[in-house]
This record gives C-alpha cells, structure tokens and sequence, in this order.
C-alpha cells in the first residue's frame, strides 16, 4: 500500500508541476480518446479541444525557469525509478543525467511544433509524436494502476473513517473538531497586518498600485486588458473605491482567519453580516494552516466586494447579474 502511494505522490508532482511533461501527456490522452471515435467523431472532438491546448500550452511553457524545472523533473525522474518505474531509454543509458538533460531540451522544439500545429488545424495533434509524449506513453500503464489501486484504497478509507471518528468522538468525550469538508462552517478573526520577518512589514489593504506592480513583472499570471490597464493609468477611481486613511483604491484584505483549501469562494463578512470581501488565497507563510494557526503568520486573502462589484459593473458585462441581485455600487 505504502509504495502504491509513493508512486502517486510522485507521479502527481510530475503531472501538476512540470509544464512540459504535463504537456505531453495531456496530448497522449487526448490521442487515446480520439482512437475511440469514428473519424467524423473525432474531428469534431478536436476542434473542442483547440481553445484548452492553446491555454494550456502559453500557461505550462510561458511562466517558467526552465533550468529550475527540468533540476525538478531529473530529480522526480530519479524517484520514479527508485520506485522501481525505469523507462526503456533511461535503462539503456550509460550516462543517466545526459540522457534526462536530452529528453527535457525537446520542449523548445515540441513547443514551436505544437503552436504552429494549432494555427493550422487542432486534429494534427492526432499524429503528434515527441519524445516527452514516449516518456508519458511509458507511465501510462503505471498512472492507469495506480488509478484503480487509489479507487479500492479510497473505498476502503470511506468504510472506516466514520468508525475511526466515531471511536475518536467518544474517547475525547466530545471535545474535537471533526473535519468540516462540505459542510457549512464559520470563523471569525480581524483585518490586520503581520511581519513574517525583521523589517517585513505586510499591510492590511493592498491597492490598485499593487495590480499594476505585478502586471510589469511580464508574469502572464497578472495579464490586464487593454481596458483596465488605462483604467488604471488614469488614476481617476470613484470615491467608493478610495480608502479613507490611505487614499488609494483598495483592492485586497488581509485577516487572520482560519482558512484552509475549499475556503476559496467564502464570503467575507464584517461584524454586522454585510459582505466586504471573498476569499480566495493565503498569504506564503499561511500554509501552515493546514496543520494549526498561527496569529504570527496567518494571514488569509480577500478581494474587496466594492472592487468586485465595480469590475462587473464596469468591464466584464456583468450589469444584469447585479441588476438581477439589486446591487448598485454608488
């Protein structure tokens, strides 16, 4: 059981962060769904997927440090194999580093060959070969078992965690906090800044300042449309929108909540039940909340509801959602 989940562990760290491979695969599973489909089936089938490869392929190869990544790969590569998941070519090889150095140095070359294959039509990725994609054809197997061991491990995991809560219900006299998954729950904390390190000082309110900061960084993460950006550039923000004791549009809240993966979308309300804000992330150092809370470090992240609002009113088209909810940002 233990190796079934070394084996995931480390098969899902490749998939989820190294863009190439990720890459590759995706198109190998898509090739494999197709062969199910009659010939007009499946040029329907990838002209459907022509707008997720094109996401895709500017999301997994644009924002990264290629050289941290493949350090990555070779080294999730190398624990794959210790797990005893050893590719044709890797065996064959004498010099193992040089032969993962040669399989990853592809992406460029995959890359320029994917983009051009969607200019023209999305079914060429039907033929589409790489040696990423061989690589990816040779854990399929291995994804595929591990699949269906995961499927009767997780079975059996929802046949005895209610009796392990129950059992720990009784022994703790009560006293516990279940686990809350899908379940309504409420907290509550403040709007307040924290220092993670001497002379680091997070403030609880960030503002527009900030949206344009990270949009010169050239990170695709904080891509603007042309609309908002001169928006932003004239400075000229309604009064609702200005903060009192600093004078700039606020756009995000820091607070010292609870908050943990599926909080994402909660609502942010103040001490009289008005909605202020959403949630939607935590700070670097609030990852710990996943195992306890820490006043210190703790920091939770909300986007403002005037903000919102004031986006959907003004530059998503979204007036007769708002009209629908009669809200009128004033």
């Amino acid at each position: 059981r233990s190796k079934m989940f070394n084996k995931e562990y480390t098969l899902n760290f490749l998939n989820n962060d190294v863009g190439y491979y990720h890459a590759a695969l995706t198109i190998l599973n898509l090739q494999n769904e197709a062969k199910t489909l009659s010939k007009k089936q499946q040029d329907t089938f990838w002209n459907k997927q022509k707008g997720m490869l094109e996401k895709m392929l500017h999301t997994r190869f644009s924002s990264y440090n290629h050289d941290i990544e493949f350090a990555y790969f070779k080294q999730l590569a190398k624990k794959l194999v210790k797990e005893g998941i050893v590719p044709c070519g890797y065996m064959k090889a004498k010099d193992k580093d040089a032969w993962l150095q040669k399989l990853y140095s592809n992406y460029q070359k995959d890359l320029k060959k994917w983009n051009k294959i969607l200019q023209k039509s999305a079914s060429g990725f039907a033929k589409a070969k790489s040696p990423m994609i061989e690589f990816a054809k040779e854990l399929l197997p291995i994804i595929e078992e591990v699949k269906v061991q995961k499927e009767f491990a997780d079975a059996e995991l929802n046949v005895w965690i209610p009796i392990y809560t129950e059992l720990k219900y009784r022994s703790q006299s009560g006293n516990f906090i279940p686990d809350a998954n899908s379940t309504l729950r409420l907290t509550y904390g403040y709007i307040r800044r924290y220092s993670p390190n001497d002379g680091e000082v997070h403030y609880p309110l960030t503002s527009a300042q900030g949206i344009i900061e990270k949009y010169n960084t050239g990170n695709p993460d904080y891509f603007l449309p042309d609309n908002l950006r001169t928006f932003f550039d004239q400075k000229q923000y309604p009064e609702i929108l200005i903060d009192k004791n600093t004078g700039k549009p606020v756009v995000c809240m820091l607070y010292n909540l609870d908050t943990t993966g599926g909080n994402s979308g909660s609502p942010v309300m103040d001490s009289n039940g008005n909605l202020v804000g959403v949630n939607f992330d935590r700070t670097y150092t609030a990852t710990i909340n996943d195992y306890a809370w820490n006043e210190k470090y703790s920091r939770s992240v909300a986007v403002d509801i005037r903000y919102v609002i004031y986006i959907m009113q003004n530059f998503s088209s979204a007036d007769h959602i708002l009209k629908e909810m009669g809200v009128d940002l004033k």
